[in-house]
């Protein structure tokens, strides 16, 4: 419950840090600035879109703690982990939905930012790759796991598209940094 709270005064505080070192302009390449106006409709944007930061990493942690527990839990660590990935598969669907709308975040870098094109692409593709994999393991879990090799094979899939994860909100941060010369935090 504490690192909840401290999770979501961190995504608050980083919202607003967001918002204002893009409302005052941002750096470019150390020396010069960089101006830019942004209306108050894209900073209350993209102030959603770091608060949904904020929820997909809950929803990771959320899937780490249910795939810690021994899976000797038989239907409770099943149940668990099925809970968790139907949230992770939830705000990962909004992730997706939010950043790739049209006139959203991955537009406005291609707009402002061209020269980051290939990093949008491949955020893009990634989001399709990731989706896939959560509702494969969605319907996996569906199907039943018949052995205790079939848990652990499911537990080291889960465990690996939560690597997958990390890695791109690691390149989604340095998009946003080499985009706008704003850190998104790592709290959320």
């Amino acid at each position: 419950m504490k690192d909840a709270a401290l999770a979501l005064a961190l995504a608050l505080a980083l919202a607003l840090a967001l918002a204002l070192a893009l409302a005052a302009g941002a750096r470019d390449d150390g020396c010069r600035r960089r101006r830019w106006t942004v209306d108050e409709a894209y900073a209350a944007y993209l102030k959603q879109v770091q608060a949904q930061r904020a929820e997909l990493g809950e929803s990771m942690v959320a899937l780490q703690g249910a795939l810690d527990h021994p899976a000797g839990l038989g239907s409770t660590w099943r149940g668990r982990v099925r809970a968790a990935l139907t949230e992770l598969a939830h705000d990962l669907r909004d992730h997706v939905e939010l950043t790739e709308s049209s006139g959203g975040f991955y537009d406005d870098i291609r707009t402002k930012a061209p020269r980051l094109n290939h990093q949008v692409e491949s955020q893009l593709v990634e989001h399709a790759e990731l989706l896939a994999e959560v509702e494969r393991l969605l319907d996996e879990r569906d199907e039943g796991m018949p052995d205790p090799d079939a848990v652990a094979a499911h537990r080291e899939a889960a465990t690996r598209l939560l690597g997958q994860l990390v890695r791109h909100r690691q390149r989604g941060s340095d998009l946003t940094f080499e985009a706008y010369a704003v850190d998104l935090g790592g709290s959320g």
